[in-house]
């Protein structure tokens, strides 16, 4: 959710979506309670479709935990590539945070200066607010459900 600079390049919507298409259905037989193996696979997709190389994260879920659509994009939410329905299981593709989480950067990071603290504080308060005004809800926001990217 809060966010530094990005270095990823902007693949497009529509390749990123159908790179996660192929990525999340190459994920059909991870189960949801294994996270190795998830990880393993989201890997392994992510380097075996052609094209530019998008990584994403995978969240293998009950279908009962999609709750409507997405909102739309917002510069401060990882935002849903592809959401995916087969059998009880749900798919849900987002681009890859390569940064970490907010609580370990404040945690293990040195301290923040007020004006780093600050920018973050506005990116994550307009975040929640337009996830809000669609109609999205997260129920868990914590420093740990804040993740980052690298630049």
């Amino acid at each position: 959710m809060a966010k530094q600079k990005s270095t990823q390049k902007n693949t497009g919507t529509k390749q990123a979506s159908s790179a996660a298409t192929a990525a999340a259905r190459d994920m059909r037989g991870v189960s949801a309670n294994n996270p190795a193996a998830t990880s393993a696979a989201t890997s392994a997709c992510a380097a075996a479709h052609g094209g530019p190389l998008t990584m994403v994260a995978i969240k293998v879920c009950h279908k009962a935990h999609l709750r409507g659509p997405p909102p739309p994009p917002h510069p401060h939410v990882n935002g849903v590539l592809q959401q995916l329905v087969e059998g009880e299981r749900a798919f849900v593709v987002r681009v890859l945070c390569d940064g970490g989480e907010l609580f370990d950067k404040l945690r293990f990071g040195p301290p923040l200066r007020e004006e780093e603290a600050l920018e973050w504080f506005v990116q994550i308060a307009t975040a929640v607010a337009h996830c809000h005004a669609h109609s999205a809800v997260h129920g868990q926001l914590r420093a740990e459900n804040c993740l980052l990217r690298l630049g």
